[in-house]
């Protein structure tokens, strides 16, 4: 008899337990998710602070070469928004031909927008500021895209996103720190990538 009550009472327990699990759960499912989203946001005012920082280093180039502040910031800001959307991959006839083109058209985009904000800008300046510009835009890019899905997990309240947002978070904060870094280098006229080989090469000649 003893042994019977033995089996009752943890079966008693046992259902205690999955009914006090059963709506414990999703609370601390949803504590944990509340915290995750401090966090982003957080992370999220940090990548802001960088999308700035490079934002103001593009704009003091740009404005060293003609038009003042007040006259490029609302354009510059309007070129931010700007992407290009590559073409259809599936069909490869002719997917090399169609992506030169969107480069092409890309970069003339680029050019016309470094030739209307820096008119008095030399050929060498300018190449430097469509650098300078794609690195404020590659900022400015990253802190959306983290902010939109930040704001789609609070809105939809999906810890599975909070948690692929947080195991990344670390990787793109190190992402939005080498684009500002990368912006200062160019505005300040920098070798960077292949840049750096050639000017090693002609220290290395030197005057030989």
């Amino acid at each position: 008899m003893p042994f019977n009550i033995d089996i009752v009472t943890w079966i008693f327990i046992m259902i205690i337990f999955f009914t006090i699990s059963i709506f414990l759960t999703p609370r601390m499912i949803g504590l944990q998710a509340r915290m995750g989203l401090g966090q982003l946001r957080k992370s999220v005012r940090e990548l802001e602070g960088l999308a700035k920082e490079s934002r103001r280093a593009a704009l003091r180039a740009i404005t060293k070469h003609g038009k003042p502040k007040r006259d490029v910031a609302r354009e510059f800001d309007n070129f931010l928004e700007f992407f290009a959307i590559a073409p259809v991959s599936e069909d490869p006839v002719g997917v090399l031909r169609r992506m030169e083109h969107v480069l092409d058209v890309r970069k003339k985009r680029f050019e016309g927008v470094v030739a209307r904000l820096a008119p008095n800008a030399e050929p060498e300046a300018a190449a430097n500021l469509e650098m300078t510009i794609e690195g404020a835009m590659a900022s400015y890019t990253l802190y959306r895209l983290v902010r939109h899905f930040t704001l789609l997990a609070e809105k939809t309240r999906s810890y599975q996103l909070v948690m692929l947002l947080q195991m990344q978070l670390p990787f793109l904060k190190e992402y939005a720190k080498a684009f500002v870094d990368a912006t200062k280098a160019f505005v300040a006229g920098k070798p960077i990538g292949d840049g750096v080989g050639a000017m090693t090469a002609t220290k290395l000649i030197g005057d030989a």
